[in-house]
């Protein structure tokens, strides 16, 4: 058995700092999003253009959003499944019954048991 343990993402809810690239969490941690200047700059998306100042602004706000809404959206996509199941179950006489497989998929895609 292996030994392993899983480490845990800094905690939400995140939001921007105010020159935009960082995130500022609940617990006080900052994390960098990006850099688009210095010697710490990377390549952009096209693999030889370095991202722009409010690309890289665009980019953090999205990925902010994303961070701050899955929890949420997986607990609501959850409770989802159990509706629907519970509805087709009671409910012998519907004919068609509703497939969520593609929801069970999505869930499993976000790391949701």
């Amino acid at each position: 058995m292996s030994n392993t343990t899983t480490t845990q993402h800094t905690p939400t809810p995140w939001e921007l700092s105010e020159g935009g690239l960082n995130v500022n969490a609940e617990n006080g941690s900052v994390l960098r999003i990006a850099v688009t200047s210095g010697a710490d700059v990377g390549p952009g998306w096209s693999g030889t253009d370095y991202a722009t100042f409010e690309h890289s602004k665009a980019n953090a706000a999205f990925i902010i959003r994303a961070c701050n809404s899955h929890e949420p959206l997986v607990a609501a996509l959850v409770e989802a499944v159990e509706i629907i199941q519970a509805i087709d179950q009671a409910d012998n006489t519907c004919e068609k019954r509703i497939d969520v497989s593609e929801f069970r998929a999505a869930l499993a895609a976000a790391g949701a048991q």
